[in-house]
Parts: structure tokens; sequence; C-alpha cells
């Protein structure tokens, strides 16, 4: 069970630095 709680959580770190990377891009762009 904490495995899998691990490996979810990196999985939304990794989604977050992709909508992070997103935003800073829509920004720059701006």
């Amino acid at each position: 069970m904490i495995g899998s709680m691990i490996t979810h959580d990196k999985r939304l770190f990794e989604y977050a630095d992709k909508v992070i990377e997103l935003d800073d891009g829509v920004i720059t762009n701006a």
C-alpha cells in the first residue's frame, strides 16, 4: 500500500512539473 502511494505521488509530481512547464511557456509567450 505504501509503495503504491509513493508511485502515485511520483506520478503527481511528474504531472505537476509538466503543468508548471506549460504554465511557464504560456506566461513567457504572453
